[in-house]
């Protein structure tokens, strides 16, 4: 396991691992409800109620899924590795940093709210 979170409404988890898997797991079951295959993931941050599930990879973009239907919905690049990630727990808004100092305002389809 690389990363981790935990769905704010309880009862599913987000996992990745170093060679690219991302599940989202349901408690009590034995089977991912949902998979992923992505790069270099980083950090991990559920959003908007659980719904949407935000993504940072390594190389600085940032991907979020709707994990209501399984899909990938958008990606962009934030323009370095992301340090951090974080996420509104009501509205479909995600926050990342980098290295550099800068720091970025997303919605739920990867466009860029507000950069400093």
């Amino acid at each position: 396991v690389s990363s981790f979170a935990l769905d704010p409404r309880g009862g599913r988890a987000a996992v990745a691992t170093r060679d690219g898997r991302l599940q989202l797991l349901i408690a009590g079951s034995d089977r991912p409800a949902k998979s992923w295959r992505l790069t270099k993931v980083g950090h991990l941050a559920f959003g908007a109620k659980g719904r949407w599930l935000a993504v940072a990879a390594e190389d600085g973009e940032l991907v979020t899924l709707d994990t209501e239907v399984g899909e990938q919905r958008h990606s962009r690049q934030h323009g370095r590795n992301i340090n951090v990630l974080a996420a509104a727990l009501t509205l479909a808004i995600f926050a990342t940093g980098s290295s550099g100092g800068s720091l970025r305002l997303w919605d739920s389809d990867a466009r860029p709210l507000c950069k400093q």
